[in-house]
């Protein structure tokens, strides 16, 4: 609960206050482009596997950084991780799917509400 109620904001603050990108981000900007006919499909597709890409290779830096620091939860919380990462696989794919898109939803709203305030606590509020 604490990750998802703090830890992602958190982590979507950072993003959104050092003017980063997500996957996501990109999804909608560039097909907004693409439907106002102001970018190419190919220029799309070509953002798309950038910043796929480059968001996966990330994840996977971060985490061997993480594991290699020697930071994880200690080993008492292993159990609660590997029971969190077996439902969240449990799911059908068409479950799965809908809890992405709500999920983008609630990210894109996040970012929204945070680029409707000038400053930076109206922006870490809105995210939160």
């Amino acid at each position: 609960f604490l990750k998802g109620a703090v830890g992602l904001p958190a982590g979507l603050t950072m993003v959104v206050l050092t003017g980063a990108e997500l996957f996501t981000g990109n999804v909608f900007t560039m097909l907004a482009g693409v439907f106002q006919g102001q970018v190419k499909t190919t220029d799309l597709l070509r953002n798309w596997v950038i910043s796929y890409v480059g968001n996966f290779l990330g994840s996977i830096f971060l985490a061997v950084l993480v594991q290699q620091a020697g930071i994880m939860a200690p080993p008492a919380l292993h159990k609660g991780a590997i029971a969190v990462a077996n439902l969240k696989t449990s799911f059908s794919f068409y479950a799965a799917f809908c809890r992405g898109i709500v999920c983008n939803w609630l990210v894109c709203l996040a970012i929204w509400c945070a680029m409707c305030s000038p400053s930076v606590a109206g922006k870490v509020l809105g995210i939160f």
